[in-house]
């Protein structure tokens, strides 16, 4: 008898079991446990699918009281009935992005004109998408375990659920984001042309949805180029495709846009609008996002109609941003200021949701019962993943980074700068929740074995983190909001 290659170790697991049996064994208790965890995976995405259906009927037949979801509404319209981008007839606009409103017309041309339930239908199963691209992300950096954690963070999260029965674009862009995410970090790690073409093109679609994304692409891709292991002659080459595909995604909208306005105009002419409103003589110190309508003024058009008289969409965004960068320059000390309330104001208490119950835009929600159930969730929700979620990021970065990590510092300090010298509202940052999501879930699988090793590191970031959002908290409830908490209490 030859002896055998290696000890085999006795143990009450494969004592007195032959190496062939145990390997049989061993496979059966590999696939049982597959089985196991694509059932706990199916189970997860059944029961948020559950809870949203439960949801909907509060939600069903429900009036867009919501300006912006009025705007998307009358644009989707204009694309089916007279195959224009429009909000009044044949006055073509590029006041918002494309992108959602062809959404919305896409849905109704199968659903029928105006069918908003079914683009809440439609969202629902956009969001629950987007939760399994966010698992595949999440298994790519971490371990199962994390993933399924992340992901059923982000499934169950109150803001999120909501917002997919409101006609608004936030689904619908956190489903590209999350894919642009998935492609960057998938092709900065194996490094692909191929993958960073389609996350280029993804990105395209995610700034034809929101506009935010089209400013970080530039730096985003020199942040990509060290990420990537290898030449660096070929990093950049890749880069570049990914650049290439990016503004072939963008070529159709700014060439219709030139036909419309004679100007480059890539994606929207509401940024100037925004940047303008946000940093003009009238502009709220507290809550800058209402600024649009201010000093017994209809809108900021309606106090600069002088210099605007006779301008295009186009000429009157140049001439929104000249007037606001000569703003901030004549009151540099006033424009620091400003940015930090508006840095505060964007990651201010979700608002969203509790406003719209105060101010009675849902119907089927104005009931005591709803009242006081609901917004205590959406707020727990929001201050625990993003105390937790920071932290989790704070200590990857230190600890173990991977290129996800850099990527989602960039996207959430892009997003923040940005909407810091514009105006932040708490709304903005809802794209960014499925990565602190995925953080928080990190940090309930990670910390406990890191606290034995890293207390003062631990302790260090995580009492930082939490002081500055409790100061933006303080200053959101007892500044910026004092009145509408007044006003939410007396309407109980």
């Amino acid at each position: 008898m030859s002896a055998m290659p290696a000890k085999i170790l006795l143990t009450s697991e494969n004592k007195g079991v032959h190496p062939r049996q145990k390997s049989g064994c061993q496979t059966q208790h590999a696939n049982s446990k597959t089985d196991g965890s694509f059932r706990r995976i199916a189970l997860l995405f059944a029961s948020a699918f559950i809870l949203r259906l439960l949801l909907l009927p509060l939600f069903w037949n429900q009036p867009l009281n919501i300006v912006d979801e009025q705007h998307y509404q009358k644009l989707s319209q204009s694309i089916l009935e007279n195959r224009e981008f429009a909000l009044f007839p044949h006055e073509p606009t590029a006041i918002r992005p494309p992108a959602y409103p062809a959404f919305l017309a896409s849905v109704y041309a199968l659903a029928g004109e105006g069918n908003a339930n079914m683009v809440r239908v439609a969202q629902i199963m956009l969001n629950l998408l987007t939760g399994g691209i966010l698992f595949l992300l999440f298994c790519h950096v971490s371990s199962k375990e994390t993933a399924f954690l992340g992901t059923a963070i982000f499934l169950f999260y109150p803001s999120l659920i909501f917002f997919d029965y409101l006609i608004l674009s936030e689904t619908v862009f956190i489903f590209l984001f999350s894919i642009t995410i998935l492609a960057l970090v998938y092709g900065v790690d194996r490094p692909s042309a191929l993958i960073l073409a389609c996350a280029g093109s993804a990105i395209a679609l995610a700034s034809l949805t929101r506009s935010i994304t089209y400013s970080l692409a530039i730096p985003l891709a020199a942040l990509l180029v060290p990420l990537q292991p290898g030449r660096r002659a070929r990093a950049i080459g890749r880069v570049l495709i990914f650049l290439l595909f990016f503004s072939l995604g963008l070529t159709p909208w700014a060439v219709r846009n030139y036909r419309c306005f004679n100007a480059f105009v890539p994606v929207d002419t509401m940024g100037g609008l925004n940047l303008s409103m946000g940093n003009y003589e009238f502009t709220p110190l507290h809550r800058a996002w209402a600024a649009v309508s201010v000093k017994g003024h209809e809108s900021w058009g309606d106090i600069y109609q002088n210099e605007i008289a006779g301008l295009n969409e186009a000429q009157k965004q140049a001439t929104a941003i000249r007037l606001a960068r000569g703003y901030m320059l004549e009151h540099p000390f006033l424009t620091v200021k400003r940015s930090i309330i508006k840095a505060a104001n964007f990651w201010g208490l979700e608002r969203t949701i509790i406003a719209g119950m105060q101010q009675q835009f849902f119907p089927k929600l104005d009931s005591i019962y709803f009242k006081i159930l609901f917004p205590p969730i959406i707020l727990l929700a929001y201050i625990g993943v993003t105390l937790l979620g920071f932290t989790g990021l704070a200590c990857k970065l230190f600890l173990e980074r991977n290129n996800l990590d850099y990527i989602a510092a960039f996207f959430i300090l892009g997003f923040l700068g940005l909407h810091s010298i514009v105006f932040g509202h708490s709304r903005y940052h809802l794209p960014l929740v499925p990565l602190l999501c995925f953080y928080s879930a990190w940090s309930i699988c990670n910390l406990k074995n890191i606290w034995k090793t890293r207390q003062k590191l631990i302790i260090s970031l995580s009492s930082a983190i939490a002081i500055i959002f409790s100061v933006a908290w303080i200053y959101d409830i007892f500044v910026g909001s004092i009145e509408n908490i007044h006003k939410f209490i007396l309407n109980l």
